[in-house]
């Protein structure tokens, strides 16, 4: 770490500042591979397909990507949610917008 770059925080690969949130990136992309699983298991009894795979059918790879995502999508959502909800608490101010813009 670098003597400018501040107290708890690193650099990415293009020199950007960021804080830890990308520590947390690896239990919500655990508990979405695990839900995935899950979820697969009961649509179909074979492992999910890849789009690696080169023997792959599409009437089983394309909903196993949008289940994929949409799960990846509401467990990263709800962690974001939790997170923003205690640093509300911690610090009495809200991390973002307090509500969408109106159309």
């Amino acid at each position: 770490m670098s003597p400018a770059t501040p107290e708890g925080w690193t650099t990415n690969e293009q020199g950007s500042f960021h804080s830890g949130q990308r520590r947390w990136r690896h239990p919500c992309r655990v508990l979405g591979k695990k839900a995935f699983e899950w979820l697969w298991g009961i649509v179909d009894d074979e492992e999910a397909p890849d789009p690696k795979h080169r023997e792959v059918a599409w009437g089983k790879l394309i909903p196993a990507l949008l289940l994929e995502g949409a799960i990846f999508r509401a467990v990263r959502g709800v962690f974001d949610q939790a997170t923003r909800r205690l640093f509300s608490r911690a610090t009495g101010r809200w991390p973002g917008e307090e509500r969408p813009e109106s159309a």
